[in-house]
């Protein structure tokens, strides 16, 4: 027992020390593309979210759940805009067709992310790196401090904020393309087969560019009639934390957002990387709040179980079976017993129901209603008919009123049969 207690107690220091250690530990920040709204790492997208959310004109809601599963939940997305931020959107066959649907029956899709092959033949556009420059990857290894401008054609005026952006941000550039013109696919965003993400085919659409760089557009409107819009914007870093801290950059942020329309936003939580590099493994319960309730709500029923288990065991109570009579004599008798236990009142109510069928009811009846009209349909004494259906389930205490309750049945089936 002292062991036991030993080892207990040693187990409990070692995740009081583990948690400990894990508060108090250094953190650095996280650059790791996360594009979560939990998350005010760097690279996140907390910033935005609460600032959509504080924008009380319109309703916003969250979404952690994909594209399939919409019709099973029942979400209605006619009129609403879905928003999804992400570092390569490359939906299959199925989300697709989904999307498709969607966005033809009045959804607005708002995509910051580089589109996958299938996405990029429906909405009539290919996604491009800068020549010559892998951004993303160098501004991963160390950060870029050279800033880039970039433009918006729609917004003018005189005394405009300058359009800034880090040049490690833009991850890629758009060009229009067709159908039949789609002889180089994107191999880089091709995740999935060629012919599982093929959508149908869709009248040629309207593309707007609303942001370029260098002559380049990486900002978009798609527009199709009859459906709703789409906007694709390729370096979703442009909507990261990181870009709202930055003032010299968060009137490119703001210029972007302006382009959303006054209808529900759908923010999803789902088409996001698989989580952050964490500096060590309790930081990925404490990071989130459910995992951490959990966390310290296991530790307490630990300590309970603890401090009961380390009293002195009180030592088992045995249990003495009385002696039982086994033989056989005492074995027929008992069963004889327990087969003619409550036989009578059995064959009592069994002989009720039968009644109540020659009568035509469903089942006994003690409302006085449907026995006087039972009693006057079939020309009997309400009185006895009225006791013995308040007989049913309510068995008699005594034997003469057991006897006297069998006559009156008697009596009535005799009285039915004879008017037969």
């Amino acid at each position: 027992m002292k062991r036991d207690r030993i080892i207990l107690i040693a187990a409990f220091v070692i995740l009081v020390g583990g948690v400990i250690w894990s508060l108090l530990a250094p953190r650095g920040d996280n650059w790791t593309p996360l594009y979560s709204r939990q998350f005010d790492s760097p690279f996140g997208t907390q910033f935005l979210y609460e600032l959509l959310q504080d924008d009380v004109s319109r309703e916003m809601r969250e979404i952690p759940a994909p594209l399939a599963d919409y019709p099973r939940i029942g979400l209605e997305t006619d009129g609403d805009t879905w928003i999804v931020i992400n570092g390569v959107y490359a939906p299959d066959r199925e989300e697709l067709r989904m999307l498709q649907e969607r966005v033809d029956a009045g959804m607005n899709a708002f995509i910051a992310a580089r589109p996958g092959a299938g996405l990029s033949r429906w909405l009539g556009v290919r996604s491009r790196e800068f020549e010559g420059e892998n951004l993303l990857a160098d501004y991963l290894r160390e950060i870029s401090t050279a800033s880039v401008d970039i433009g918006f054609p729609n917004i003018q005026g005189d005394a405009l904020p300058a359009f800034r952006t880090e040049a490690s941000f833009l991850t890629g550039w758009l060009e229009p393309i067709s159908a039949e013109l789609d002889e180089e696919p994107d191999t880089e965003n091709e995740a999935d087969d060629e012919s599982d993400s093929e959508p149908q085919p869709q009248p040629q659409p309207q593309i707007t560019t609303l942001a370029e760089h260098d002559g380049k557009a990486i900002f978009v409107r798609i527009e199709r009639e009859g459906a709703g819009t789409v906007w694709l914007l390729t370096s979703p870093l442009l909507l990261t934390n990181y870009h709202i801290w930055n003032p010299e950059f968060e009137a490119t942020t703001a210029a972007i957002i302006s382009h959303l329309p006054d209808t529900p936003l759908l923010w999803d939580e789902y088409y996001k990387p698989l989580g952050p590099i964490y500096g060590n493994p309790l930081s990925v319960m404490l990071a989130n709040p459910a995992l951490a309730a959990a966390w310290f709500s296991m530790l307490a029923l630990v300590l309970l179980f603890l401090l009961f288990r380390v009293k002195r065991t009180q030592r088992a109570v045995p249990v003495i079976e009385p002696p039982s009579n086994a033989t056989l004599a005492h074995l027929e008798r008992v069963s004889a017993l327990f087969q003619q236990k409550d036989r009578e009142l059995r064959v009592l109510d069994e002989r009720i129901r039968y009644l109540a069928f020659v009568l035509d009811m469903d089942e006994p009846s003690v409302e006085e209603a449907i026995i006087k009209r039972m009693a006057e349909k079939h020309r009997i004494p309400a009185d006895k008919l009225g006791r013995v259906m308040r007989a049913y389930g309510n068995p008699p205490a005594g034997k003469n009123d057991l006897n006297e309750l069998n006559e009156h049945i008697d009596g009535l089936m005799k009285t039915l049969r004879s008017a037969n």
